[in-house]
């Protein structure tokens, strides 16, 4: 029989500067909600909780399924809260919430509206003619119209009985049929009421055929597809999925949450241009992201939060707010990884969705961390835990599209690591409930033998150059990249007989990948921070800057590099220094094709061209 995960882990504030921390056995939930010293339990999102009380799915996990001893788990929990105390957001209210009835007879319609409105609406989705683990089924519906609104009766299967459940996941690991969900919600579909989980049970808190009705008032439906019903003769307030956009043209409901936000400072976006960085514009699949005021805006109402334009951004100006760059470098300065370990990512969903359909042995050197969600992972953050230590990274997504921000991410890191210390994809995807399956499968990989430890941090685009570069120096040969094989790493090559040192092109780059020195009228461009989005070339007047993809990651490439140098034009009154010769030359001949003769103050500074004037008059 499988074993029950019956332990908790738990910070508690006992009045010294150090929280104290401590293993317990797992009671029933009701009973541990009043622990007001209680500042982080293992647990996850279902599970109740001290009011204020932060829950951390991935320290369940690594308490439960790895074999971290009490002491690395009490710096993890350090870590995680942490974490959780970084987090900052704007939330505010727009008016009182609009609650609305979704009913549907396909529980993939549901989904789909849920992930499209649920940041938008507070749903109430009602399932009928068919079952859905994840919804159930509402039986003997009736709707009628109350008020402004209507009131709903419908009975539902009440199987588990939560104030006795102590979730220690048995009745999912005995099911023979696998219809319980680690929501325990149960399949009826596919139940043969065996009557296994009800008898196994340990705090007898499950009765397979108890019946709740349930009653509400709702201000207004949505129906989806073609569901059997019988409804009022006032429908005023009853949509479909096509009429959606009338409905949302009345909203005036809803708490945001801006947890996605854009630094412009750092966004290489450029307007009215065919070049600069367009990376969230194309990833973003909801239409949250557009232009405005010429500049990249996030639609708090329409965002759900899938982190794919974070993943994306080459600069790191998108951010999950529930995990930035910093706050992730900042974790490991708590829980450093230890050399050769494997590093599980994944959100409290994932995990939770993991731990209840697990029968793991204690995992050796393995270790869980929680995102807000895997597709926000950037390039720098998966390449950051290879070079940090972890001799494999697997990243739980239940997504199977292979185009995503997320893949090209971990197809890029893995070639970069194959190329550098010769380990074969050390990062991979899976699903949650092929975790086991899939370390089973997985050939361990070497991890590097000097781990990367140096975590300060200015922005993305620095820290990924600091840790390319500690790539290329663990290579024996030069590391390169050709081109398209690693997004935004090119390179900018100068035509320095054209180049007139107008330094248009510093003020397209917000990055600071190009540079300019005024004593030595010298332009330097540095390879590792440029995402070559072309911006510079458009901005350049005289055409003599251009791209090529691919570069060598030697150590030119980490540093600002001369691409140009001008002979200095100096005043024929005082010496000084006013410009270049080339930029003097230019005008001169604008002038010349103009038929205009170029007057003798040209040649002066501008303090000494007033007085020449002034002689001349």
């Amino acid at each position: 029989m499988s074993h029950i995960h019956n332990k908790r882990y738990v910070l508690r504030n006992d009045g010294s500067a150090t929280p104290v921390f401590s293993v317990e056995n797992r009671i029933p939930l009701a009973d541990n909600e009043a622990d007001e010293n209680l500042l982080l339990q293992s647990g996850f999102p279902s599970e109740s909780s001290s009011p204020g009380c932060v829950v951390s799915a991935a320290l369940q996990l690594n308490g439960d399924c790895t074999t971290m001893g009490e002491e690395s788990l009490a710096r993890f929990a350090a870590a995680e809260l942490d974490k959780h105390h970084r987090i900052s957001y704007k939330t505010y209210d727009v008016d009182p919430d609009y609650r609305v009835c979704v009913i549907a007879d396909n529980p993939s319609e549901l989904d789909r509206f849920i992930e499209t409105y649920g940041g938008i609406l507070e749903i109430e989705p009602l399932l009928v003619g068919s079952y859905s683990s994840s919804y159930g089924s509402a039986d003997e519906l009736e709707i009628s119209s109350a008020g402004k609104g209507y009131a709903l009766s419908y009975t539902v299967k009440s199987v588990v009985n939560r104030s006795r459940c102590n979730y220690c996941g048995l009745c999912g690991r005995i099911c023979p049929v696998q219809c319980i969900s680690e929501d325990l919600y149960f399949d009826f579909g596919t139940c043969t009421l065996c009557n296994e989980c009800e008898q196994q049970c340990p705090e007898k808190a499950i009765d397979l055929h108890a019946i709740e009705r349930i009653s509400l008032e709702i201000p207004a439906l949505v129906l989806l597809g073609n569901p059997h019903l019988s409804l009022p003769e006032k429908q005023d307030s009853i949509y479909r999925q096509e009429s959606m956009p009338d409905f949302l043209a009345t909203l005036f409901s809803c708490r945001v949450e801006e947890v996605i936000t854009c630094t412009h400072s750092l966004c290489h976006y450029t307007p009215s241009s065919t070049t600069g960085c367009k990376a969230c514009l194309a990833r973003c699949r909801f239409g949250a992201i557009k232009v405005r005021d010429n500049q990249i805006a996030i639609d708090p109402f329409t965002c759900v939060e899938c982190g794919a334009c974070v993943s994306a951004c080459p600069t790191g100006a998108m951010q999950n707010q529930k995990l930035p760059d910093q706050s992730f470098m900042e974790f490991f300065r708590t829980y450093p990884l230890e050399q050769g370990c494997t590093a599980v990512l994944g959100s409290a969903s994932d995990f939770n969705n993991c731990w209840w359909h697990s029968n793991l042995a204690r995992l050796e050197d393995t270790c869980f961390f929680e995102v807000p969600h895997s597709g926000s992972l950037p390039l720098m953050h998966l390449l950051f835990m290879v070079a940090h230590g972890a001799k494999r990274v697997v990243v739980l997504d239940g997504s199977r599209s292979s185009d995503s921000a997320l893949h090209e991410a971990v197809k890029e890191v893995n070639l970069l690591c194959e190329r550098a210390i010769g380990s074969a994809e050390p990062v991979t995807i899976c699903s949650p409930h092929e975790l086991n399956s899939h370390l089973a499968e997985q050939n361990p990989v070497e991890a590097s033998s000097a781990p990367y430890r140096d975590l300060n941090f200015i922005n993305r685009r620095q820290k990924l150059s600091s840790i390319l570069r500690h790539f290329s120096g663990l290579s024996e040969t030069d590391l390169k990249i050709k081109e398209n094989e690693v997004r935004f790493i090119g390179t900018i090559i100068c035509d320095d007989e054209r180049c007139t040192q107008c330094l248009a092109c510093l003020n397209s780059c917000k990055i600071e990948s190009l540079s300019a020195d005024s004593e030595s009228l010298s332009l330097c461009w540095n390879g590792s921070l440029c995402i070559v989005c072309r911006s510079c070339v458009e901005a350049c007047p005289e055409e003599a800057l251009s791209h090529t993809g691919g570069a060598i990651l030697e150590d030119t490439f980490f540093t600002p590099v001369e691409v140009s140098r001008a002979e200095p034009m100096a005043c024929e009154g005082c010496g000084k220094v006013f410009g270049t010769r080339k930029s003097f030359e230019k005008v001169m001949a604008i002038l010349a094709k103009k038929q205009q003769n170029p007057p003798e103050h040209l040649n002066y500074c501008e303090d000494c061209r007033v007085l020449k004037l002034l002689e001349d008059q």
